[in-house]
């Protein structure tokens, strides 16, 4: 805790120029994953809510009118998965005899830690290009299954759990997401265009990581 402390401390008064506010976009996100994992034959993008709030300090001191590097972390609600299509349910009973063949959204809700390196390029008085990269720890805290078509109408798989809810429905392998993350972003005054990508590095099923493309926009206040 007196280690925690000092952190703070360090920060606020060494880097006094901080930037906060909030952001809100979209994840695409889909499986790294290998084709046989699921029974299914293929996987798809879908598309889910990010929305944030972010802290930047001013690692140079320097502001208007100069390029400067900054150290940024954000604490946001973030949600991935993927679409599985063809995917083949087998009968628990009767080893091999499909009793279904489905399209199936798996979804994953994030609660995610981004912490990042930033260079903010000066291109105008009021425009600044940002690049960054990092890295960023996600925890699990509901996911679930959705089926949107079947081939058998009397069959059907629709979960969904919050992650104190075990040994119900498929478990993911586990809840907490490292990640790689890098992006670019267009900052004109206090509003932020923001694309970045992130790679999971932590199966969250055998043989199955997240790989996902946010796209935001910021408001600094």
């Amino acid at each position: 805790m007196k280690t925690y402390l000092v952190i703070i401390l360090f920060f606020t008064s060494h880097f006094t120029s901080a930037q906060n506010g909030f952001k809100i976009g979209l994840n695409i996100s889909d499986y790294i994953i290998n084709e046989t994992a699921f029974n299914g034959s293929n996987h798809e993008s879908i598309f889910g809510p990010y929305l944030g709030y972010f802290n930047d300090w001013n690692l140079s001191g320097k502001s208007n009118g100069e390029s400067y590097f900054s150290l940024g972390y954000e604490i946001c609600i973030s949600a991935k998965g993927s679409l599985l299509k063809d995917f083949i349910t087998y009968s628990e009973v009767t080893p091999f005899e499909i009793i279904d063949t489905s399209d199936v959204k798996k979804f994953f809700y994030y609660i995610e830690l981004p912490h990042l390196v930033k260079f903010h390029y000066t291109l105008t008085d009021r425009v600044k290009l940002e690049m960054e990269v990092g890295g960023a720890v996600s925890l699990l805290v509901l996911y679930g299954t959705k089926t949107l078509e079947h081939s058998n109408p009397n069959y059907s798989r629709n979960e969904t759990y919050f992650f104190f809810v075990p040994n119900l429905g498929e478990i993911p392998t586990s809840f907490i997401d490292y990640s790689l993350v890098g992006g670019l972003g267009i900052n004109y005054d206090d509003i932020l265009f923001n694309a970045r990508y992130t790679r999971g590095l932590v199966k969250v099923y055998p043989n199955t990581t997240l790989s996902t493309l946010t796209l935001t926009v910021g408001y600094k206040i």
